[in-house]
């Protein structure tokens, strides 16, 4: 066992800890790796026909895992699940910029909405959980110079960052207050292992390299010049369960979760097809082709992160590269294939 699975199974022993978003990618990743934990793990999902699927795959689990399904914009949802709760991992989300976009009030609705409800019943709890908010490295907005760290100025250029940065900021109020704990962790390109993600829009790796499998040609918008930050999901894992035993560090915070180091879409892309061409007896290509219209300028970015400030207040750091990382999503494609 590492040192880090060491310090999360310690802390996590005995916990109860709450995950909204379960069934989605990150959510699943999380629960998968706390359920080897002596622990107590509520898993709350809007799908009700993922509760018989979610019990019966962890039952021979170390952690007791139950399910509680409901609308996350539904009071109760929260007021039931909350009592006693140690650690809260809010994940579940609207995530595609242009369902955002096209519905404002909707996405309102199921990006700030269910953090409001919870923060202020929180506010009435004695017992004070930590919550841990996924946001997203997009909330900053568009900026000229890489890398970025916590300090630069939020810009948001999307409703959907827009509303990100709300919720975040909702959190960070109940901070200052005193009347919750927390931390949001804002997410570059994450990848890797999983179930496929709600929308085209994000998991983009993930998307190319499941084409890559299928032999499809890998289209490359543009030049690929643009440059993302693409972090492994183990990475990310670990930082989500650190943050809340170092509180004292994290609490009322918000950090910029990413590997720090840039590749450009199109190296990405060619790394995902280079990998699979030698792993298998596809021949995988990629091509350019003109971007499509109605994109929004987001999707014309650079982003890498600077994680100085994550590294120094959970001691964690991104352990998987792109090579390493895409190798092991793509072997772990192939098998969960081959068991279908």
């Amino acid at each position: 066992m590492s040192s880090i699975d060491e310090k999360i199974s310690t802390f996590f022993e005995s916990k109860k800890v709450l995950i909204s978003g379960a069934s989605g990618y990150i959510g699943s990743n999380l629960l998968n790796r706390l359920s080897e934990v002596n622990c107590e793990i509520t898993c709350l999902t809007s799908n009700p026909n993922l509760k018989e699927f979610l019990v019966k795959e962890y039952k021979n689990r170390k952690a007791n895992i139950s399910v509680s399904c409901g609308a996350y914009r539904d009071r109760s949802l929260w007021e039931k699940n909350i009592k006693n709760t140690d650690v809260i991992f809010h994940l579940a989300s609207q995530t595609s910029f242009y369902k955002a976009e096209s519905n404002p009030a909707e996405d309102y609705m199921d990006n700030v909405l269910p953090l409001q409800l919870l923060l202020d019943l929180v506010s009435k709890e004695e017992k004070k959980p930590f919550i841990v908010f996924a946001g997203t490295s997009t909330q900053c907005g568009i900026k000229d110079s890489q890398p970025v760290g916590e300090d630069e100025k939020d810009n948001p250029s999307t409703i959907y960052d827009l509303h990100k940065l709300i919720a975040e900021n909702y959190l960070k109020y109940y901070c200052i207050k005193e009347e919750a704990e927390g931390c949001c962790l804002r997410l570059c390109n994450v990848y890797g292992p999983g179930p496929k993600s709600s929308n085209d829009d994000r998991g983009i790796l993930n998307l190319m390299i499941k084409r890559g499998l299928k032999e499809e040609v890998l289209s490359i918008y543009g030049s690929g010049n643009y440059i993302r930050d693409y972090i492994f999901i183990d990475d990310v894992v670990n930082a989500f369960l650190l943050c809340p035993q170092n509180k004292k560090k994290t609490n009322g915070k918000h950090f910029i979760l990413g590997s720090g180091k840039g590749f450009s879409v199109q190296e990405a892309i060619s790394k995902v097809a280079e990998i699979i061409n030698k792993k298998t007896d596809l021949k995988v290509c990629t091509e350019h082709v003109a971007s499509p219209e109605g994109l929004l300028d987001i999707e014309f970015r650079n982003f890498v992160a600077d994680n100085a400030n994550l590294k120094k207040a959970i001691g964690w750091s991104a352990d998987i590269d792109l090579k390493k990382g895409i190798e092991i999503t793509v072997e772990n494609f192939i098998e969960t294939k081959s068991d279908e």
